[in-house]
């Protein structure tokens, strides 16, 4: 990955973020960034990715690359064998030709796919229409094709439909997130957008849509120890906080902690993408949480006590990323802590003292 961390690291500050991933696709297309869609490591792929995530712009660049591959490129793998046109984008995705972006958030989804209002249907003519309102996109803005989950109201399925960026109809509009802005964001809409059968995938999302989002969430936390080491980087480079934490052996003790933690979530999260390699369809979920949101609450709860938050924040506004949290996450974790609960309230181990 040397090259793409050279690339990413020589960017200068006056560069738009937003410009930089459609820069550094194909470069990154050729370090095999993508190579878990052609059926290699996962294993590989998440040491690379946490490499990126080290460097300058890395974190941006991390959620973009996870967006593509993790969410859109595992839609089209499961497509490509009997769908042309989702064959030909998911080499577009290998090779770093293509920018696809999947779209299932909707304004007040809530997190859960049967909520969903997108839809495709038959009109009074029959033909087959696709209406839908997405709220999160990302990659949006740079893609060429969106992948549309939408509730089929002909086969009673969610499925996906392939739509262009120019197609007549398809309207949409950028928003920018305060953190990890090298990965590009927007809203779509269309109306009574007629589309083919070849459009639609052989695809039921929901069958796939909780597994696409654990592996999703698995290569978040390989990007936080990637970026972990960065901002520790950057803070040491500091001067005025590396005399802090020099000046005190508790900052010291706390720093050395900090980093154990880190390794050691690395090693869970390694292993966890061996399962993975030894079987593509393994349920995440049933491994989560990983150990990520813990760590990182630790982490950033350490740092701000030390330099403060705004300190932090000025050093590297991306670390608003691993701390924020939408309403799938949050129901995910919601059921790990009663799943905890269970568990030691059921246990038969004696009660202490």
């Amino acid at each position: 990955m040397n090259k793409a961390k050279n690339y990413l690291n020589s960017i200068p500050d006056t560069i738009d973020p937003e410009s930089i991933y459609p820069d550094a696709l194909e470069l990154l297309a050729a370090e095999n960034i993508f190579a878990p869609l052609n059926g290699e490591s996962y294993l590989s792929f998440h040491e690379k990715l946490m490499e990126i995530s080290s460097c300058k712009h890395g974190v941006g660049i991390a959620v973009a690359i996870m967006a593509q591959l993790n969410i859109a490129g595992v839609v089209l793998e499961k497509a490509a064998e009997t769908n042309e046109p989702a064959k030909k984008l998911l080499e577009g995705i290998i090779s770093g030709k293509n920018v696809i972006s999947l779209g299932v958030s909707e304004k007040n989804w809530n997190g859960r796919i049967s909520t969903l209002k997108s839809s495709v249907s038959a009109n009074s003519k029959g033909d087959t229409v696709l209406n839908a309102e997405k709220s999160f996109l990302t990659n949006g803005y740079h893609a060429s094709h969106y992948l549309i989950v939408a509730r089929n109201e002909i086969t009673e399925k969610f499925s996906v439909v392939i739509t262009q960026k120019n197609e007549p109809g398809i309207n949409i509009e950028k928003f920018t997130l305060p953190f990890a802005k090298e990965a590009t964001h927007c809203r779509l809409e269309c109306k009574n957008l007629i589309i083919n059968q070849e459009q639609i995938l052989d695809v039921d999302y929901k069958g796939i849509a909780e597994n696409l989002r654990m592996s999703e969430m698995l290569s978040l936390a390989v990007a936080f120890c990637g970026y972990s080491k960065y901002l520790l980087t950057g803070i040491f480079k500091d001067r005025e906080l590396n005399e802090l934490i020099s000046g005190s052996e508790d900052f010291k003790s706390t720093i050395l902690d900090l980093h154990t933690l880190r390794d050691l979530l690395w090693s869970n999260l390694r292993e966890l993408s061996g399962k993975k390699d030894g079987n593509r369809d393994i349920l995440l979920v049933e491994y989560y949480p990983f150990g990520f949101e813990s760590v990182a609450r630790i982490f950033f709860e350490a740092l701000f006590k030390i330099f403060g938050k705004d300190k932090i924040t000025q050093l590297s506004p991306d670390s608003g990323l691993f701390f924020w949290r939408d309403k799938l996450q949050e129901s995910y974790l919601h059921r790990a802590r009663k799943r905890m609960m269970i568990l030691y309230k059921d246990s038969d181990s004696p009660l202490p003292g």
